[in-house]
């Protein structure tokens, strides 16, 4: 019962998504757009619910406060009064604690789809049988520490998904941590 919900829902993600694998007649260049988009697409949902359930003058407000802290920390540091800047700390903490709260929400919301969509990616056999045939998806031009030249299918994703995240906020003036 449960392999057969699951086949279903990996059938729906099939006909979402599959399509952006296929959208040229070269393999590989499908495939890297195919996660490229799947990347952009996630991180605009996660931007969006994170921006409805975020308050973002506050997320502002907050971020300007920790600014001061930081800025009257290194202040204490370079005076060498290190029972101040421990103070300033503690106190920072509390703005860094809300912050870190109301970062955390959205992510009660988008979790299991992204598992979902992982575990989709991690199983969907026109992707994995090229990364298979090659054992990589992508030979990087530079060397990634501890990575080397080669991802599969997350690095490729993970690569894709910080630049489109960062671009996305930006374009619509989101505040985030």
């Amino acid at each position: 019962m449960v392999q057969e919900i699951i086949d279903g829902v990996f059938k729906v993600m099939d006909s979402i998504f599959g399509p952006f694998f296929h959208l040229t007649s070269d393999t590989k260049l499908s495939l890297l757009i195919g996660v490229f988009l799947v990347a952009t697409l996630v991180s605009a949902i996660i931007i969006a619910i994170s921006h409805r359930l975020v308050d973002q003058k506050r997320m502002k407000e907050l971020k300007a406060e920790i600014a001061k802290y930081q800025k009257k920390i290194k202040k204490a540091r370079d005076r060498r009064d290190l029972k101040k800047a421990t103070a300033l700390q503690n106190e920072m903490m509390k703005y860094n604690k809300e912050m870190m709260g109301m970062s955390l929400r959205p992510m009660m919301y988008t979790f299991i789809p992204i598992i979902i969509i992982f575990t989709w990616l991690r199983r969907y056999e026109y992707l994995n049988d090229f990364i298979a045939q090659q054992g990589y998806l992508i030979a990087l031009p530079f060397v990634i520490p501890k990575f080397g030249t080669t991802l599969g299918w997350f690095g490729w994703y993970i690569l894709c998904s910080f630049p489109t995240s960062i671009l996305i906020k930006k374009i619509f003036k989101i505040e985030g941590p």
